[in-house]
């Protein structure tokens, strides 16, 4: 198999403290990538994942930033060109709830916001890193998704949320970014 060529590449991935973030963040820093772990709430979880790439000749930092925020996705990037003066590699991958309410019974107010908890980073954060890669001619946006299915699932909210996150990526695929050099894949 061949290898990821990150090699002096800079990746930033969203929720790396842990789960699924957390082992592409691994992964990314084991191919050669300087990682930005980013968390919201656990510093001490961030700082295992920074010391276990560190420990193993890799190069990361930790920041702690509200990624449902303009502000809060303005500070990750921020800091992340600060350590590293770029971003090659941006991987979203937010979480909004799961709740598993009758369609006749759903807040509406809670079902809109879990869809603006998935769409809103990558927006932010998107329209942040892009302009540089775009500069540079290269770079790679992954956003973590979910197959559009139609399928009944009990969560309306979340799979319309989640739904929609991957149609926000599957459109950036096909728009401006590949003629600026910038692949957005969704996994």
């Amino acid at each position: 198999m061949a290898a990821m060529q990150c090699e002096g590449r800079v990746a930033l991935v969203t929720g790396s403290s842990s789960g699924i973030s957390r082992s592409t963040a691994l992964t990314l820093a084991r191919e050669g990538a300087s990682v930005v772990v980013n968390y919201s709430k656990s510093r001490k979880d961030a700082e295992e994942v920074v010391a276990g790439i560190e420990a193993n000749g890799g190069s990361a930092i930790s920041v702690q930033a509200d990624i449902q925020s303009e502000s809060g996705c303005r500070e990750l990037v921020n800091s992340t060109i600060s350590a590293f003066h770029k971003i090659d590699i941006l991987v979203v991958s937010p979480g909004a709830g799961f709740t598993p309410s009758p369609f006749h019974e759903l807040d509406a107010a809670e079902a809109t916001l879990d869809v603006a908890k998935e769409v809103a980073p990558a927006f932010h954060l998107m329209r942040l890193a892009l302009p540089d890669m775009y500069q540079r001619k290269w770079g790679r946006v992954v956003g973590m998704g979910q197959h559009l299915t139609k399928a009944y699932q009990p969560a309306y909210a979340h799979n319309a949320a989640k739904n929609s996150r991957t149609n926000l990526f599957l459109l950036a695929a096909e728009g401006e970014t590949w003629a600026n050099g910038v692949t957005v894949n969704v996994i």
